[in-house]
C-alpha cells in the first residue's frame, strides 16, 4: 500500500519523472541535488505564438541526421555503384524494404512517384525514435507528442488531396465519394449517407493514423518511467527495499528498452504503410473512375455499347 500512497504524494522527482515525454520550453539536463545542487537546465527562446522547444530541437537533429547520412550513401552510389560498409548496406536495406514492401505492392505504376516521401517519412519517424531512447531527460521521443504525430499525418493527408483534387478537380474528387444506388425512393438517401461516411472516412483515417504512432510511443515511454520511479518510491521505506526494488526496476527497464527498439522500428513501418495504403486507395480510385469514364465515352463513339464496355471496364 506504500507505493501508491507515495505515488499519490506528488513527490517532485517522480513527477518529474513522468513529465518527461512531454515537451517543454525548458531543457533539463541534470536534476537538483544531483551534480548539480540547483540542476542544470536550458531556458529556449520563445514568445506567445512561436517558441523554440525540445522537441523541436531534436525533430531538426533528426532531419539532419538522416540528411547527411542518406545524402552519404546517394553520393556513394553514384560514383562508386554499390554502397561501401555495414551502415550504408543498413541504410539501403531499409530504402529497399520500403520501396519493395511498402510502395510498389500499394502503389503500383506509381510507386516511384510517392517513394521520395515515403522514403522521407519513414527515415525521419525512425531516427526520431531511436533518438526517443536515449537517454532522458537530456533526450526525449517527438513522437509521444500528438501535434508531432498530427503533423506527419496532415502531409499525408495533403499527398491524398493533391492526387484527388489536382488530377480531377475538386468536384471531381467529390463525385467519387458518391455511390448510386439503385432503390425506388430511399436510393439517393443511402446514397447520401454513404457520402458522408466516406468523405469523414479519409480524414478519420488520418486521425487515426497520428493517434496510433502518439499512443504506442508515449505508452512506452511512460511505461518506463513508471519502472524507474518505483526506484524513488522504495527510498521512501528502507535501503533493503530502495536495493532490491532498484535492481528489479532498472532490470525491467532495461529488458523493456528492447521492446521499445523493436516498437520504434515497427512503429515507423506501420505508419509508412499505413500512408502508402491511403495514398494508394486515391490513387487507385481515381485510374479506375478514369478509366471507367474513357470506357464509356470511347464504347458509346465506336459501337453504341458503352454500358457493357464500361461494365467490363469497372
Amino acid at each position: 500500500m506504500a507505493f501508491p500512497l507515495l505515488f499519490a504524494s506528488g513527490d517532485d522527482l517522480i513527477a518529474h519523472a513522468l513529465e518527461e515525454p512531454k515537451d517543454s520550453k525548458i531543457w533539463h539536463f541534470f536534476e537538483h541535488g544531483g551534480l548539480f545542487e540547483h540542476g542544470l537546465q536550458l531556458n529556449l527562446p520563445g514568445g506567445e505564438f512561436f517558441a523554440v522547444t525540445k522537441f523541436k530541437i531534436l525533430i531538426l537533429a533528426a532531419a539532419i541526421i538522416v540528411f547527411f547520412l542518406f545524402n552519404r550513401l546517394a553520393n556513394r552510389l553514384t560514383f562508386q555503384g554499390h554502397p561501401k560498409g555495414r551502415l550504408d548496406n543498413l541504410l539501403e536495406s531499409l530504402l529497399l524494404m520500403v520501396r519493395d514492401q511498402i510502395a510498389r505492392p500499394n502503389l503500383g505504376e506509381k510507386a516511384e512517384q510517392f517513394l521520395p516521401f515515403l522514403w522521407t517519412l519513414f527515415t525521419l519517424i525512425l531516427t526520431i525514435n531511436l533518438i526517443g531512447m536515449l537517454p532522458a531527460p537530456v533526450f526525449g521521443c517527438a513522437n509521444a507528442s500528438i501535434a508531432v504525430t498530427a503533423a506527419w499525418a496532415l502531409f499525408t493527408l495533403l499527398f491524398i488531396l493533391i492526387n484527388g483534387i489536382g488530377t480531377s478537380g475538386f468536384l471531381g474528387w467529390l463525385k467519387g465519394f458518391w455511390i448510386p444506388i439503385d432503390v425506388p425512393v430511399l436510393g439517393p438517401v443511402i446514397s447520401a449517407l454513404l457520402f458522408v461516411i466516406e468523405f469523414a472516412g479519409v480524414f478519420l483515417r488520418i486521425g487515426v493514423l497520428a493517434l496510433r504512432l502518439f499512443a504506442n510511443m508515449l505508452g512506452g515511454h511512460i511505461t518506463l518511467a513508471l519502472l524507474l520511479t518505483f526506484i524513488l518510491m522504495a527510498a521512501k521505506i528502507s535501503l533493503a527495499h530502495h536495493v532490491s526494488i532498484g535492481i528489479a526496476s532498472i532490470f525491467g527497464a532495461y529488458v523493456l528498452s528492447f521492446l521499445e527498439l523493436f516498437v520504434a522500428f515497427l512503429q515507423a513501418f506501420v505508419f509508412t504503410i499505413l500512408s502508402a495504403v491511403f495514398i494508394g486507395t486515391a490513387v487507385h480510385s481515381h485510374d479506375h473512375h478514369h478509366d471507367d469514364s474513357e470506357g464509356h465515352e470511347h464504347g458509346a463513339g465506336q459501337n453504341g455499347s458503352g454500358h457493357i464496355q464500361g461494365s467490363h471496364a469497372s
